[in-house]
C-alpha cells in the first residue's frame, strides 16, 4: 500500500462567492479559486474508463469526495466548487452573502478539506505517476473573518475548533478508485478580514507588485511619488474599505496595528446587486437556472467568458446603486466616528471593480469636505484588489508572525 505524508501551509480567502486558496509544499506553490459551493450526493457519476492521466488533470473540476469529520453536521459524499454546479446547477448549499456565519457554516470546512485533499492527490501523481492509497496531511493553516462576526464572543474560536479538533477523513474518488487523505491542523490563525490587507500594502521584494498598486495614486495626486505614497501609507491611519459580496469591512489600521474598537462593517455587498441582476439576465438571457457563482464569474473574467461578460456588466451598472449608496454611507459613518482622523481611505475587495465606477468621484467629492481635503483615496487597481487579504494573509507566514503565534499558543496550551 502506497502512502504520501505531506507538510502542507495554507492561506484561504473565504469569500461568499469564491473560495480562494494558497497551498506551499515544500517548494512547491498553487493558487486555488473554486465556486465556494457543495452538493451533496448518494453517488459518484462515473462514465466509462478513462487514464489515470487525464483523472486527475481534471480532478479539480470534478471533484467528488466523502468527508468525516466532526466539524461538520452529517457525513457524506458532496461534489465541491466548479463540479457541484456542474452535476447539481441551482441545488448546491452556498453562503447566503450577509447572513451565514462562516464560523458556524459547513461550506467553508466542507470545502476546504475537499479541495486540500484533491490537491493532495494530485501532488501525489505527480512526483510518483501512480494514483497513491493514502495521504497524510499536516496543515497551519490562516484564515479570515467578516469584522463584524470576528468582534462575536467565540466566533474565531469555534472555527478554530473545527479544523483543529480531531482528524478529518476525506475519500477523494478518483474514477473507479478511492484515496484515503487524513488531514490534521497543526495550528490555525483566524485574523479579521481587511486588517490582513495592511501587511500586503508595502511588499519590498515584490516591487513590480507595488509599483502597480500606486501607479493611479501617484497620478492622482499632485506632487505625489511612489517613495511618498509608500511612507504615507506605512505611516498613515488608513480606513480600509474590503467590499466583498455579502459584507464590506471599515477596519482602522496605523503601521500594523488594527483598533479594534473602532473596526466596523455592514451586511451588504455587491450580492445586492448580483443578485437583481441575475434575476433580469435570467429571464431576457435565456438562462432560467444560472447560479449566483456562474454569473459572478462572468463578471470576474472576461477573458474566460467574453461573449458574456459585456452584456453582464450592463446588468449590474443598472442594480449597483442602491448598496453603492448604503457602502457610501457606512464610510460616512465610519469617519464621523473617528472625528475624520484618516490619511487614506483604501477601497478594495471583488466590490470594488464593480462599483468604482459610479463611487469613486463620489467618495473623492465626499472627502474633498473633511479635513480640508487632506485625506487621499487610494481606489485599489482591477488586478489587485481581489487579492489583498489573500496576499496579507501569506506574509504572516513569511514574516514569521504565524510562527510566534503558533508557538506561544502552543505552549500556553500544554500549561
Amino acid at each position: 500500500m502506497k502512502q504520501k505524508d505531506y507538510d502542507i501551509k495554507v492561506v484561504e480567502d473565504m469569500g461568499n462567492s469564491e473560495q480562494v486558496l494558497r497551498l506551499s509544499i515544500g517548494d512547491y506553490k498553487e493558487e486555488i479559486k473554486q465556486p465556494n459551493v457543495f452538493s451533496e450526493e448518494f453517488d459518484f457519476d462515473t462514465v466509462g474508463d478513462k487514464p489515470d492521466t487525464q483523472l486527475i488533470e481534471n480532478l479539480m473540476d470534478d471533484l467528488f469526495v466523502f468527508i468525516n469529520s466532526s466539524a461538520i453536521r452529517l457525513a457524506g459524499n458532496y461534489y465541491i466548487g466548479r463540479a457541484a454546479l456542474e452535476h447539481s446547477g441551482e441545488v448546491v448549499s452556498n453562503m447566503r452573502a450577509g447572513k451565514d456565519l462562516k464560523s458556524e457554516s459547513d461550506i467553508p470546512v466542507v470545502n476546504t478539506l475537499g479541495v486540500l485533499a484533491g490537491k493532495a492527490v494530485q501532488r501525489a501523481f505527480k512526483e510518483d505517476n501512480e494514483i497513491p492509497d493514502s495521504i497524510n496531511l499536516t496543515v497551519d493553516f490562516i484564515t479570515a473573518l467578516p469584522v463584524t462576526e470576528y468582534k462575536r464572543d467565540g466566533a474565531k474560536e469555534k472555527l478554530q475548533e473545527k479544523f483543529m479538533n480531531g482528524v478529518h477523513e476525506v475519500v477523494v474518488y478518483v474514477g473507479k478508485k478511492k484515496v484515503k487523505v487524513e488531514i490534521g491542523f497543526e495550528f490555525v490563525f483566524v485574523s479579521p478580514e481587511g486588517t490582513a490587507a495592511v501587511f500586503s500594502i508595502v511588499d519590498k521584494k515584490n516591487k513590480e507588485r507595488t509599483k502597480k498598486l500606486l501607479s493611479e495614486f501617484v497620478k492622482e495626486y499632485e506632487g505625489m511619488t511612489e517613495d511618498k505614497a509608500l511612507e504615507e501609507l506605512e505611516n498613515g491611519r488608513i480606513l480600509h474599505v474590503d467590499i466583498g459580496e455579502g459584507t464590506t469591512e471599515l477596519p482602522i489600521t496605523q503601521k500594523y496595528n488594527f483598533d479594534d474598537k473602532k473596526a466596523d462593517g455592514i451586511n451588504i455587498g455587491i450580492a445586492v446587486a448580483i443578485n437583481k441582476a441575475l434575476t433580469r439576465f435570467r429571464e431576457e438571457q435565456g438562462f432560467p437556472t444560472l447560479s449566483r457563482q456562474k454569473y459572478s464569474e462572468y463578471l470576474k473574467y472576461p477573458k474566460q467568458y467574453p461573449e458574456f461578460h459585456s452584456v453582464a456588466m450592463n446588468y449590474i451598472r443598472q442594480t449597483v446603486k442602491g448598496p453603492y449608496r448604503q457602502v457610501l454611507d457606512a464610510i460616512k459613518d465610519q469617519l464621523d466616528s473617528v472625528y475624520n482622523e484618516v490619511d487614506i481611505v483604501m477601497v478594495y475587495g471583488g466590490g470594488s471593480i464593480l462599483m468604482k465606477e459610479i463611487m469613486y468621484d463620489a467618495l473623492k467629492e465626499e472627502l474633498a469636505g473633511r479635513r480640508m481635503g487632506k485625506i487621499k483615496v487610494l481606489w485599489v487597481p482591477t488586478e489587485l484588489a481581489t487579492t489583498m487579504n489573500a496576499d496579507g494573509l501569506e506574509r504572516l507566514f513569511y514574516n514569521n508572525f504565524y510562527n510566534k503565534i503558533k508557538s506561544a499558543k502552543l505552549e500556553s496550551a500544554k500549561k
